[in-house]
């Protein structure tokens, strides 16, 4: 199937701030990953979210603009 992705853009995503200051997100389903510095998990792309983390100022929603990944802070949490 040949698809031109402009679903990716559709939708925010879930991601975490680690200590060090990288935004860490997993990309598909089962993508386990973790910060260079260890202070952060992530676990589940769009289909579901899991972190290790329990702050809630660490949390950040990212979206795909045009060719570039834009992190932010919801304001509804």
């Amino acid at each position: 199937m040949i698809a031109d992705g402009i679903i990716a853009t559709k939708e925010t995503f879930s991601g975490v701030m680690a200590k060090n200051g990288d935004v860490i997100y997993s990309r598909y389903r089962h993508d386990y990953r973790t910060s260079d510095d260890g202070s952060v998990f992530v676990d589940g792309g769009r289909d579901y979210f899991r972190s290790g983390v329990y702050d809630k100022e660490q949390y950040v929603s990212l979206r795909v603009n045009k060719d570039k990944l834009e992190a932010f802070k919801d304001e509804q949490t």
